[in-house]
C-alpha cells in the first residue's frame, strides 16, 4: 500500500535567512529548554493545585470563602450583577454543550477533523 504524503510548501524556507531562522528555533537546545520550561510550569501547577485541594479538605479555607462570598454580595451594583451573570452563564449544561458545538464545528468544517474530534 502506497503511502501518502502531502507537499505544504510553506514547510519550507524561501531564503537562506529563513532557513537560518528555522534551524535556530528548532535547534535542538532550544527545544529542550522550552521542553524543561513547559515541564516546570506543569510541574508548579500540579504542586498549587495539590495544596489548594488540601487546603478544602482540611476545611482550612471556610473562614476565607465566607468572607469573600459575603463581600461580593454585599455589592448592589447593576453592572457588577450583569458581570458575575455573565461569568457564571457558560456553567449551565445547556449553554456547556452550544458552547462546544461553537468552537468544535468551525474547527470540522475549516479541515481539522483530527482536533475536532475526539478519536
Amino acid at each position: 500500500m502506497k503511502k501518502l504524503s502531502f507537499h505544504n510548501p510553506l514547510d519550507e524556507p524561501k531564503d537562506d535567512t529563513s532557513k537560518a531562522v528555522n534551524n535556530a528555533i528548532s535547534s535542538p537546545g532550544i527545544r529542550r529548554r522550552k521542553a524543561l520550561l513547559f515541564q516546570l510550569i506543569v510541574e508548579i501547577m500540579i504542586l498549587a493545585f495539590s495544596i489548594l485541594t488540601l487546603f478544602v479538605l482540611t476545611g482550612a479555607t471556610s473562614s476565607i470563602d465566607l468572607y469573600i462570598t459575603k463581600v461580593l454580595q454585599f455589592i448592589n451594583n447593576p453592572i457588577f450583577s450583569w458581570v458575575m451573570t455573565s461569568l457564571s452563564w457558560p456553567g449551565f449544561s445547556l449553554q456547556c454543550f452550544i458552547i462546544t458545538l461553537i468552537i468544535i464545528v468551525p474547527i470540522y468544517v475549516l479541515g481539522y477533523h483530527w482536533e475536532a474530534t475526539d478519536s
